[in-house]
């Protein structure tokens, strides 16, 4: 694909070369400022296979004129992601006094975004401007084409094949590719159809094309090697096939791949003869023999290379190779020194190891077999001293059942293993077991507070005592049969097996023991009681009883679940009675007392608030007296305040804006929280007047309504200013309070914003909310006057406007940057634009202007 493109740009530039030939006798000129491309245009954006897309470009040259040579204007058109290009020829209109020309879509062009990729124009003195666009500039421009193809896969290269591994110059190398394509087919030109071959180590390449051979259904060439050829190893260095529609498959392949084939020049072609091996076994760590003086002997197992070695002026040679199993079959070959390769010669590794030692399954005094596994066809004997009990053979999975008679435990068995080769293992030696298990041991009772569990059992026997899979404790049995394991305390009807376990292994039967229960239960967990309630709830031991007092009298009894778990009904008791609850088990323990006190749980009556308004510092009413009043904006809590012997409180607040819904609530000791008080924020009447801002001022409404708001002010002399431009600073200050944008610095990145300035923190949070950036030289240019076109698009990120209308505006283009936001704020109703069908992005903004577009934001938000 690279190559390709190279090739491509030479043939273009000796185009161009030769075209400059016409000029070359102006080169004299003191002209050397190439032509300046101003615009491009297409006439579609949407096409099918066939249709033809008109394509007209702006530029000039005010000193020698643009070339008359029609390739010294081009534009070459390409598909996003494809390697396709096509070069579109222009022409001079002199009515539009632009550069045009006519790309007619092929018929097989891919589906998909197709861009100019490339845009060339050469003045009458050779000077020149070649652009490549980047995506999203002006020169950018795009079209999609539909219902072509949507072949986007390149061919699959399969295979090559030389048919020769060693030629002299002059001689012909015939080579063959296999390679498909199955969409739409592999192209018909032979330049498309390419296997490069070249010496290893060299730079001189040659190129064979190659032509479809409808019998061997493969690409053939033939490769004719130079009279001059080097000698040495030469391969395909570069296979490159094109489908149809022009995807490509281009291969450089890596040496060792199928696709890197070699081939040897020399005028030797005559190959050593095959070495002669000696025999090498699976313990030998070399290969010995002799081969061609001075060639080169590899040794592989399969295909790969175990080693390589050259040949001593006597002839021999010894090879280090890695240990190999018996079987492996080796390949052994010399390669003289310009390449040529002797016929393989094959050595079959010998078995020279004994087999491993077999592994033995345990035997018994009951055993009538032995078991185990050993080398698969080998055939394992089984020894009692020097008597042979049995011999069997090893089956192909390395498994042997041997039949014995019954041996006493102690007796000593001797287990080898012979190959067919008659290499004898080492051997096994295995004790015959005892395999007889103690009796079951005899245990004492144990309680919920034993530390020790005592008993009998088989003498020298290990008694293990376990709580379910828990081992709890070893220990072993003394001369006498006695033991004293001792253990963690356990719970009351846990249960416990004790085993014995005799020195061969053999483990009795368990003797199962229940802990008894000697402890009171545990506390009641007992759940709230309020002087509302009707029952006592919560857990206690399971199967106990519980009792609830008051005092010493016995209110009720109830017994627990098998959950744990009880209701215990009671009349209502006033709140702060104290309740003992207790819980007795089966066994008549009774617990320690729960005490629980009665609670009060009823709520205050809601608060009664007075008047509060957008001045307001402060709530003030009545509540339940010694309860806390919380006062809340939405889920704000602003303030909490007790409520004093009178009932009375004053609660100190921000002030609050007009409309601001406000809930209080009463909160008494126990928790109990009053139904909430609602309270609107009202508004005072506005007392702010600017003396230059009349009612027949055409913004007066949104200027007092954002004045009210606190989100302009105005001068101190007393005026507004209303038709004054406003500032970037100004800006970022009343969209900063309009939007109650959080001031965290007045810290920014811009060296023209002081920290002291009043706009600081507002411009530090606005390019936080990413609403206003500065400029690439890391200014912000607090003083600058905002024009239309920058207040569109602070308004329509500031208030993330997403929605967008068609805009007609004579003075707006769409390469400018603040057309999308000039269409949102259209869209939104916050400006209409001028009756001459004009916007006028760069007229400056007034105060009065953007008090009204500002305040539409903020209506259009409200919605």
């Amino acid at each position: 694909m690279f190559k390709q493109r190279v090739r491509a740009m030479i043939a273009f530039t000796l185009i161009i070369a030769f075209s400059l030939g016409d000029i070359l006798p102006v080169l004299a000129s003191t002209d050397l400022t190439p032509p300046t491309l101003k615009s491009i245009k297409l006439d579609k954006t949407a096409v099918q296979p066939g249709d033809e897309i008109h394509i007209q470009v702006e530029a000039e040259d005010l000193e020698s004129g643009i070339s008359d040579v029609t390739t010294h204007r081009v534009v070459q058109v390409k598909k996003q992601g494809g390697d396709t290009d096509q070069y579109v020829y222009l022409t001079y209109n002199s009515t539009t006094k632009k550069y045009e020309g006519t790309y007619r879509v092929p018929s097989n062009a891919i589906n998909g975004t197709w861009y100019t990729s490339w845009i060339y124009f050469v003045d009458k003195v050779g000077n020149q401007s070649s652009l490549f666009p980047r995506e999203g500039s002006n020169f950018y421009q795009t079209f999609s084409v539909s219902n072509g193809s949507n072949d986007l896969t390149p061919p699959t290269l399969k295979s090559i094949k030389l048919d020769k591994t060693a030629v002299q110059p002059g001689d012909e190398i015939h080579i063959q590719v296999e390679a498909e394509d199955l969409e739409s087919g592999i192209s018909d030109v032979t330049t498309h159809r390419v296997v490069q071959v070249k010496k290893q180590g060299g730079d001189t390449d040659q190129y064979v094309y190659l032509t479809y051979n409808s019998t061997t259904k493969k690409y053939e060439g033939t490769y004719r090697v130079p009279s001059n050829a080097i000698n040495g190893v030469w391969y395909t260095s570069w296979v490159y096939f094109v489908d149809k529609v022009g995807n490509q498959s281009s291969l450089f392949p890596r040496e060792g791949s199928n696709f890197y084939q070699t081939f040897i020049v020399s005028n030797d072609i005559v190959p050593p003869n095959s070495p002669i091996v000696n025999e090498v076994s699976d313990n030998h760590t070399s290969v010995t023999g002799t081969a061609e003086v001075g060639s080169i002997v590899t040794i592989k197992a399969g295909a790969t290379v175990l080693t390589s070695v050259t040949v001593g002026t006597d002839g021999k040679f010894t090879a280090t190779i890695p240990v190999q199993k018996a079987g492996t079959k080796l390949t052994v070959t010399a390669t003289d020194k310009v390449g040529n390769m002797s016929e393989a010669k094959e050595v079959i590794v010998k078995d020279a190891t004994a087999p491993g030692v077999p592994s033995v399954s345990e035997i018994t005094e009951k055993s009538t077999n032995v078991t185990g596994t050993a080398e698969a066809g080998s055939t394992v004997t089984v020894k009692a001293g020097t008597t042979v009990l049995t011999t069997v053979s090893v089956d192909a999975d390395g498994k042997f059942t041997a039949t014995i008679p019954v041996q006493k435990a102690g007796t000593k068995l001797t287990i080898t293993a012979t190959d067919k080769e008659g290499n004898i293992s080492e051997a096994k030696e295995v004790i015959v077991k005892d395999a007889t298990a103690p009796g079951v041991p005899d245990v004492n009772e144990v309680t919920e507070k034993s530390t020790n569990v005592t008993g009998t059992a088989e003498a020298g026997s290990t008694v293990t005592v376990k709580a379910g899979t828990t081992v709890l404790t070893t220990v072993s049995v003394d001369a006498d049969g006695k033991f004293t394991a001792t253990i963690p305390v356990q719970k009351a009807g846990t249960k416990l097996t004790i085993t014995a376990t005799d020195k061969e292994g053999n483990i009795s039967e368990a003797k199962e023991v229940i802990v008894k229960d000697a402890t009171a239960p545990g506390v009641p967990d007992v759940n709230e009681v309020t002087e509302k309630s009707t029952s006592v709830t919560g857990t206690a031991e399971a199967g106990s009883t519980v009792t609830v007092k008051t005092g010493t009298t016995v209110l009720t009894t109830v017994s627990v679940d098998a959950d744990g778990k009880f209701i215990a009904i009671i009349p209502v008791q006033k709140a702060g009675t104290k309740l003992t609850i207790t819980a007795t088990d089966k066994d008549g323990n009774i617990s320690e007392a729960k005490e629980v006190i009665v609670k009060d749980v009823t709520a205050p009556g809601v608060p009664n608030v007075n008047e509060v308004t957008e001045k307001s510092t402060s709530v003030a009413g009545t509540a339940e007296a010694g309860s806390t009043v919380t006062v809340k904006a939405g889920t704000t809590v602003l303030t909490t305040v007790s409520v004093d012997a009178d009932g009375k409180f004053i609660a100190i607040i921000p002030v609050q804006k007009a409309g601001t819904k406000l809930t209080i609530t009463a909160t008494d000791k126990a928790g109990n929280i009053s139904e909430a008080k609602e309270v609107t924020v009202k508004q005072v009447a506005s007392v702010i007047s600017f003396s230059d801002v009349l009612k027949s001022e055409r913004f007066y409404n949104e200027i007092y309504t954002l004045s009210n708001e606190g989100i302009i002010t105005g001068f101190p002399d007393g005026t507004f200013r209303p038709n004054t431009t406003v500032t970037r600073a100004q800006a970022a200050i009343m969209i900063g309070r309009a939007l109650e944008l959080t001031i965290d610095s007045t810290e920014t990145t811009f060296n023209d914003v002081s920290s002291s300035s009043k706009a600081a923190g507002y411009i530090a949070a606005a390019y936080k909310s990413k609403i206003i950036t500065g400029f690439p030289d890391g200014t912000f240019r607090p003083d600058e006057t905002v024009t239309r076109g920058q207040m569109a698009i602070f308004l329509a990120r500031a208030f993330k406007l997403q929605d967008t209308t068609k805009i007609n505006f004579s003075d707006v283009a769409e390469n400018m940057a603040a057309y999308e936001s000039i269409k949102r704020i259209l869209a939104a109703q916050i400006t209409v634009g001028y009756p001459d069908n004009t916007f006028k992005p760069t007229a400056d903004v007034t105060r009065g202007q953007f008090s009204a577009f500002l305040t539409r934001a903020l209506q259009k938000a409200a919605q």
